[in-house]
């Protein structure tokens, strides 16, 4: 199995996931800043959530799974969380306060259930 880092800003993630996590108090285009950073340091990504039916910019909540590779610069990784930025910049963000405490909840889950998936398909390799 691929040995990996989730890197998240969704507390549920981190609850499930305590030891394999690594938290960002932050936005979900902050969080992608970051993992850019990381990226450059010779990691890659194994998984980025974005479920489909919801758009990325209306969940404040994003997991990214990111494996350690050989220190080699991962072009398809930065390309990536590149586009993913990308789509923020070009259709902004959405204010998440109106959003009450169950909207909020159902986001949370709706990412760690993405998580979840990914890290079925990586016991499967």
């Amino acid at each position: 199995m691929t040995e990996y880092t989730i890197y998240t800003n969704n507390p549920k993630v981190q609850e499930h996931f305590p030891d394999q996590t690594a938290f960002y108090a932050a936005s979900a285009r902050e969080l992608l800043n970051a993992v850019r950073s990381i990226i450059h340091k010779g990691e890659g990504v194994v998984s980025s959530s974005v479920p489909g039916n919801i758009q990325p910019v209306m969940n404040p909540y994003k997991s990214i799974l990111v494996f350690k590779s050989e220190g080699q610069l991962d072009l398809m990784s930065l390309r990536l969380i590149d586009q993913q930025l990308a789509f923020y910049k070009k259709h902004g963000f959405i204010q998440y306060r109106s959003y009450t405490d169950d909207i909020l909840a159902g986001l949370q889950a709706a990412d760690l259930q993405m998580t979840i998936l990914a890290i079925t398909g990586l016991a499967g390799e």
